[in-house]
């Protein structure tokens, strides 16, 4: 057999989290959803079967912006918190996942259903984390959608308070992606 190397395009992706509110404001709607602008990554596997599947990407921490509908100094001050205080950007550059184990099931012609086990360094801490994806292998791309949550607490990101406190946020996020990945000759 064969084996595949797919290269993630980033520029037909799409990778977002979504933070919750908690307290006060958590029935305002203040949810705010960050895209992550900056990432690589690569997949590979036996053609025809996914098995001996390895899945490795890295997301360059500072490019996380605000998508959200806000004004220009609100924006300016969540994403300069985000980068200084909560993700420690100059000292964690990078946020990478590399999967350890790909276990895929074939649920129609050309697509299935990926568990991934894999770690996540996250603001220097690494811990297992598991994503369940689709997966749609063409001749010449791939496409995967799916979502993951992680807890802050668990990568030692404090809790954040932004406009003096009236903005709290869970210690749950929320990933969302949907990555288009180009076959590699």
């Amino acid at each position: 057999m064969s084996r595949q190397r797919f290269v993630i395009d980033s520029g037909a992706s799409r990778f977002t989290v979504k933070a919750f509110a908690a307290g006060m404001t958590a029935g305002l709607g203040h949810n705010p959803t960050i895209s992550i602008r900056e990432f690589s990554g690569k997949v590979e596997f036996e053609a025809a079967t996914m098995d001996a599947a390895n899945l490795s990407v890295t997301v360059r921490a500072a490019s996380l912006q605000v998508q959200d509908e806000m004004r220009d100094d609100d924006r300016r001050t969540l994403e300069r918190i985000m980068n200084e205080e909560v993700l420690a950007t100059s000292k964690h550059p990078e946020v990478t996942y590399q999967s350890a184990d790909i276990r895929a099931v074939k649920t129609s012609e050309g697509v299935y259903k990926a568990e991934i086990r894999g770690r996540l360094t996250l603001n220097g801490v690494t811990r297992r984390q598991d994503v369940v994806a689709q997966v749609a292998v063409g001749p010449y791309n791939l496409r995967a959608n799916g979502n993951f949550e992680v807890r802050q607490s668990e990568y030692d990101i404090r809790r954040v308070n932004v406009a003096g406190g009236s903005l709290t946020l869970r210690d749950e996020l929320k990933f969302v992606f949907f990555v288009v990945a180009k076959l590699q000759e």
